[in-house]
């Protein structure tokens, strides 16, 4: 599988990827798969008047994910 994150919106730190694998709404729960795919994002090309902090927030913006 691939996912596709066109535009990704992370403050720095470590992150990994929770996936839940299911049917549409109310359907069929397949399987869950937690802290998969860990990374660290590091920000190289702005700068903040407090410097970047891991704990000041975090959020993913748009996703989509095809079967290959």
């Amino acid at each position: 599988m691939t996912c596709t994150i066109p535009h990704l919106d992370l403050n720095i730190g470590t992150f990994f990827l929770k996936v839940r694998l299911a049917g549409p709404p109310g359907g069929l729960h397949y399987e869950t798969l937690d802290s998969i795919c860990p990374f660290t994002v590091v920000i190289l090309d702005r700068t903040t008047a407090d410097g970047w902090k891991p704990e000041a927030c975090s959020y993913l913006v748009g996703s989509s994910w095809n079967v290959e």
